[in-house]
């Protein structure tokens, strides 16, 4: 199955300041310059009222409302006004407190394996449900590698950009298929796990129609398309490290 002309093509950019010639966000664009300059910034609330505390939170913040189409570009269009949202790697709910602003009838549902961040996105209160859980290809237990140098974040399957040295914990695991869901739309960004996540969720995957994912590398990210064409023959289109199918 040949992979189709995109609609729009995005690649992950990392702290380039591109987006904001955009869509102007004071905030955003004051900590970008003060990252960028000074190795710091002062946190800072964005326009849908997020407060964006550390470079984690940051980058966040900046690949979902600039960068991803998400939420431009003809993608929320494509969505109900009521949609059943996955965001699998929650972490500080970013991704989970936008949708709720764009989609305020939503259903979202956040998989996050960290307690702490759990907790974090609990209080956010965007979200329906919030599980305390690492999404792989079995039910049962995994080793979970913890990284603090941007804010807190963890892979269960290995981020070159990231040395994950701060410590370990163990962590339940659980197939996405086990929860029997049927979203219209799912968010991945696991840090290098996102093998693990595909395979334990091939039937949700096939049955979703809007999906946008973090593969870090090439050859990850080729490796993903390969199974999501494969298994769903839903493939939409791969950029650099973001995969999107429909």
């Amino acid at each position: 199955m040949n992979i189709q002309t995109p609609i729009n093509l995005i690649t992950h950019s990392g702290p380039c300041l591109g987006g904001l010639l955009k869509r102007y966000d004071p905030g955003l664009a004051k900590a970008r310059m003060q990252l960028l300059f000074k190795g710091k910034f002062d946190p800072f609330l964005t326009k849908e009222g997020y407060k964006v505390e550390n470079v984690q939170q940051l980058y966040c913040y900046f690949d979902f409302a600039w960068e991803a189409v998400v939420f431009r570009g003809g993608w929320a269009e494509r969505l109900p006004e009521k949609p059943t949202i996955l965001d699998v790697g929650a972490n500080y709910g970013t991704f989970g407190w936008l949708c709720r602003k764009r989609w305020p009838n939503a259903k979202i549902i956040g998989f996050e394996p960290i307690p702490d961040l759990t907790e974090f996105c609990t209080k956010l209160k965007c979200y329906d449900e919030i599980h305390l859980v690492a999404l792989a290809e079995e039910t049962g237990t995994a080793t979970l590698f913890l990284d603090r140098s941007l804010g807190l974040t963890a892979t269960l399957g290995g981020n070159p950009l990231l040395k994950f040295s701060d410590g370990r914990e163990t962590v339940a695991t659980k197939r996405l298929d086990d929860f029997q869901l049927k979203p219209d739309f799912i968010k991945v960004d696991t840090d290098g796990g996102e093998l693990k996540t595909i395979i334990g969720g091939l039937k949700t995957f096939t049955q979703c129609p809007l999906a946008v994912m973090e593969c870090v590398g090439k050859r990850r990210s080729q490796t993903v398309a390969d199974i999501l064409q494969k298994k769903t023959k839903k493939l939409y289109t791969l950029s650099n490290e973001y995969l999107f199918y429909d």
